[in-house]
Order: structure tokens, then C-alpha cells, then sequence
């Protein structure tokens, strides 16, 4: 009777009807507790079904009953891995691979794991082991690809991505890395030829036209720019990334603010690259922050502070030696994993900067607002709220790169997508927020294209009223 249900079960689960087969394997597993295949087959029915923690605790009554099974070692590694129970996952994939060692799925997802977790070198490892065992698994190469590219290894890297590309000649996703990988290495030719191959296979990979565009704006060849541009807005021309390109470069309206949409797209895609960019441009933010923080020190170390669009999390260390809580806000998940990697924030929030502001009035006492700047024009609505979530006697500490003097206006968008601000007119929209400007002064934190980018650094506090 056992056999004939869990045949019934197999039958009902294969066809889709996954409450039947669930409680006939439950049925199955009432007559006979030790059926590690009935066990296992249920807690995949209850992953399908989005029960993971469900599936879980069947594939670890399992597993106790049947120690030395490869596959249900595997399968509940995998339902912890997606329950991001990563140091459960990990020891259940080690042993999976000790029972069945020649398993190359087990070796990937095992490398997918140390991935998350940045241990890089040993994800290295655990794909090279996953080709080994199956030299046709793309992904496998395409992901150590993606690891070699983490370590900066741009030419090791671009060998395991052409091979990913040579299993699966139609992957754009691998073609977009490829491509990504040659303009790393300086190789502009062969990164336009594999930007184009990437959407020759998928005309609506934006990430792959802005790559394109910028590659083509860097090389000054203007022809090619204008029939990409036009390519971009047949095949996608609702694109934020597109819209931003255009007003950046005075084809469409100015916003008052880069949408959000733009933002997430852009950072989601540049969080991979974006510390070594901050490293290459000297940037300076951290190091400033710690300075202004030093002297607003308070001896308990009891501050609430907000990192707000944190980003990776460059600033979190010198702001977590001053915080009782540290909270940090960003628009891209991208940027986020990033920053939970670091492990100094109680908490991080992806969501608009001026919602989440707006949400949690009197709440800090020092906000960090560095780089924010470059990603709003109009700056008054900002700073209205960054004074509103500050408690009184609150500081704030924003960056800004300056508008040059011979414009004219209050800020400006440039044709590299980012904002400028006058100096005065950041001061007066400090100052109608409500704030008491310290200081709005002129520093050197990042420099580009071989010299310092001109910026302000504003400190402000927001003054307590006296009875």
C-alpha cells in the first residue's frame, strides 16, 4: 500500500497538483517514518509551495533518520541556502560533497554560497572543482568569472566568461559581462564587439546600451553615440536610463531630481565595481566623516545615526565607533548586499531617500549625507526633510559637487548625469530647512579625469529651541 500511495504521490506531484501529493507523502511518511525518499519529496512539494521552513524541518527529521543520504544532505542545504541560513547551508553542502564528491551541482551551489558571503578565493576554488567534474557548465564559468572579477582579475576573468560564451553562444547576460571585463582591460574594440553580440541576442538589455553609450562617448565617436541613442529608444523608450542620458545631454526636460528608477538601474549595475571606483577617484568621504564626527563626539557613544544612500557602506566602520544605532538608507539592493556584508548596521532600509525621511521625523541625531547630492537638482524639499528627522540639536553632514562659477542658476545637471550645486544657493536652502549652517565649505574628496572634482562639505545642526 506504501509503494502504490508514494506512486500516486509522484504521479500527482508531477502533473502540478501539489496539495494532493503533499498529503499522500504525508500519508506515506505516517506508515513508514524512515522513507527518505518520501521525505524528500515532500520538502520539495513544500519548497514549490513557498513552505521553506516547512521543507526544512522535514528534510532535517529526515536527515537524522538517514544520515549518510547525499541527496537530502543536498536538498536541505539548498532550502537553508534559500532561507539565508548560509552557516547551515554550508556545513550540509560539505556534506553532501563528502557522501557524493563528484557532484558538480553540489560544488557550484556550494561556491554560490562562499560567493555571498565574499569569501571569494574559496568560491574560486569550488567552481574551478564544478568545471572540473562538468567542463560544459556555463553557469559555472560564467559565475567564477563573475568571483575573478570581484578580485580585479579582469584578464582571468574575461577567459572564463569567453568560455561560458562558447557553451552558450545566445547567453546576452554573459556577452554583457564579457564586454564589461574588455573595457577593464582597456580592450574598447573588443568590449563594443561583445556589447553589440549582447544585444544582437536581447534588444532590451539597458544595462548593455548605457555600457555601449559610455564606451562610445569615452572613444568621441559621436556618430555611433546618436545611432545607439536611437536604437535604445525604438527598442526600450520608456527606459529611465535613457531619459536621464537625454536631459543630461539636453535633448529632453531637466528633472528636478535623477528619478528613482534611473538611480536603482544605475547602482544596482555599478554596485559590483563601485569600491574600486571610489578607490581609483581617492575618494575621501570616510575619512572627512570620522574628522567632523570626532569633534560632535558624545562620551557614551549613544548617537542614532542615519547613513543616508549608504551605498556599500564605505563610511559604516567610522560611523559605528559613535553610534548607538546605525541605520543606513539606500534605493539599490544591489548596494545594499553589499553594505549587510560589512556587518556594521543594526539595520538597512531600501527605500527613497525622502520617503523614508518623511517617515521617521525627530529620529536621528546625526545624519551622513554624502553623495547624496549629486543625484538632486532642486535641493529644498531634501533639506526641509533631512532638518525634520534630525532631533534638535541634531547635525547633518552632506557633500555636494560645486556648480562652477561661470554658471549661472542655483544647480545643474551634467552630461555625466550628475548634479552640481551653487554654493549660496545650497547655503540658503540650508538655511529655510531651518538649519544652523556650521560651515559650507569647499574640500577636495574625490578627484576624476587627473585632478580634484571641485566640492562643498556642509555642516549644519538643527538649532534647539529654547522655552
Amino acid at each position: 500500500m506504501t509503494d502504490a500511495t508514494f506512486e500516486m504521490a509522484k504521479q500527482r506531484h508531477e502533473t502540478g497538483a501539489l496539495q494532493e501529493a503533499e498529503e499522500l507523502y504525508r500519508r506515506v511518511l505516517a506508515d513508514d517514518p524512515s522513507s527518505y525518499r518520501a521525505a524528500n519529496n515532500l520538502g520539495t512539494v513544500l519548497q514549490q509551495l513557498g513552505r521553506v521552513d516547512e521543507a526544512i524541518a522535514v528534510y532535517q527529521c529526515a536527515v537524522n533518520t538517514n544520515p549518510d543520504c547525499f541527496l537530502l544532505h543536498y536538498n536541505l542545504a539548498h532550502a537553508l541556502h534559500v532561507a539565508d541560513q548560509l552557516g547551515s547551508a554550508l556545513f550540509h553542502y560539505l556534506r553532501a560533497i563528502e557522501l557524493s564528491p563528484h557532484c558538480a551541482e553540489t560544488h557550484f551551489n556550494l561556491a554560490n554560497l562562499l560567493f555571498e558571503q565574499a569569501r571569494y578565493s574559496s568560491a574560486i576554488d569550488a567552481y574551478r572543482r564544478a568545471i572540473e567534474l562538468d567542463p560544459d557548465f556555463s553557469k559555472a564559468h560564467s559565475n567564477l568569472g563573475t568571483a575573478l572579477y570581484e578580485l580585479q582579475e579582469f584578464a582571468e576573468a574575461a577567459r572564463y566568461f569567453e568560455a561560458a560564451i562558447e557553451i552558450d553562444e545566445e547567453n546576452s547576460d554573459d556577452l554583457y559581462r564579457l564586454a564589461r571585463t574588455y573595457s577593464k582591460l582597456h580592450r574598447y574594440e573588443d568590449a563594443i564587439g561583445a556589447f553589440q553580440r549582447s544585444l544582437s541576442v536581447n534588444h532590451e538589455n539597458a544595462a548593455a546600451y548605457a555600457a555601449l553609450l559610455e564606451t562610445y562617448e569615452g572613444l568621441g565617436r559621436e556618430f555611433e553615440c546618436e545611432q545607439l541613442v536611437r536604437a535604445w529608444q525604438a527598442h526600450l523608450p520608456n527606459d529611465p536610463s535613457l531619459a536621464h542620458w537625454q536631459a543630461s545631454h539636453g535633448t529632453a526636460p531637466i528633472p528636478d531630481r535623477a528619478s528613482c528608477e534611473f538611480v536603482m538601474a544605475k547602482f544596482d549595475e555599478l554596485a559590483i565595481d563601485y569600491d574600486h571606483i571610489m578607490q581609483q577617484v581617492n575618494y575621501r568621504g570616510p575619512e572627512i566623516v570620522m574628522e567632523v564626527l570626532a569633534e560632535y563626539r558624545r562620551p557614551d557613544n549613544a548617537l542614532q545615526i542615519l547613513d543616508l544612500g549608504c551605498g556599500t557602506g564605505l563610511s559604516a566602520q567610522v560611523l559605528r565607533p559613535f553610534a548607538q544605532s546605525l541605520i543606513g538608507v539606500d534605493l539599490s539592493i544591489g548596494m545594499l548586499e553589499r553594505a549587510r556584508l560589512r556587518i556594521h548596521y543594526d539595520n538597512l532600509f531600501q527605500q527613497d531617500v525622502l520617503l523614508y525621511l518623511n517617515e521617521h521625523p525627530s529620529s536621528c541625531d546625526v545624519i551622513v549625507a554624502m553623495e547624496l547630492l549629486r543625484h538632486f537638482g532642486n535641493a529644498q524639499e531634501l533639506c526641509t526633510l533631512l532638518a525634520s528627522a534630525l532631533r534638535p540639536g541634531g547635525m547633518l553632514v552632506l557633500s555636494a559637487d560645486e556648480l562652477d562659477s561661470r554658471e549661472s542658476g542655483d544647480w545643474m545637471l551634467t552630461r555625466q548625469g550628475t548634479y552640481q550645486h551653487a554654493w549660496d544657493s545650497l547655503g540658503i536652502a540650508l538655511q529655510r530647512a531651518g538649519f544652523a549652517v556650521r560651515t559650507l565649505q569647499r574640500e577636495k574628496i574625490r578627484q576624476e579625469r587627473g585632478g580634484p572634482i571641485p566640492s562643498l562639505l556642509g555642516i549644519a545642526e538643527r538649532p534647539i529651541r529654547r522655552a
